[in-house]
């Protein structure tokens, strides 16, 4: 059986993508913060769901990548793409383009041989 890699590389473009966006948000709500004297630090809530999808996605590439069966990981990763899709509403079109990779993909997932 082969590797989904039709899956597992947008999830991992897209991990990466947003550990480096939130890196960038949690920097830059600091430097906002410092500059208003503290009032601005309530922005380091922004890149929270960034870092959380992004720590998701990452494990399941790990899923994805180790041995198979990938089927009963099938229903993680859809939801998972299904968030990166919606990530375009914070302006995150990466990840929106990634999701609708995985998902156009999602079949490798399936353990019956095509």
């Amino acid at each position: 059986m082969a590797k989904p890699m039709g899956v597992a590389v947008p999830m991992l473009v897209s991990g990466i993508m947003n550990l480096v966006y939130a890196a960038g948000a949690t920097f830059s709500a600091l430097v906002f913060g410092v500059a208003t004297f503290g009032i601005g630090c309530v922005c380091l809530v922004v890149p929270v769901p960034a870092i959380i999808l992004g720590i998701y996605e990452l494990k399941m590439f790990n899923t994805l990548n180790g041995p198979g069966p990938y089927a009963r990981h099938k229903s993680s990763a859809h939801t998972i793409a299904i968030i990166q899709i919606l990530t375009i509403l914070f302006g995150n079109v990466t990840s929106c383009v990634c999701g609708i990779v995985a998902l156009v993909n999602m079949e490798q997932l399936d353990d019956t041989p095509r």
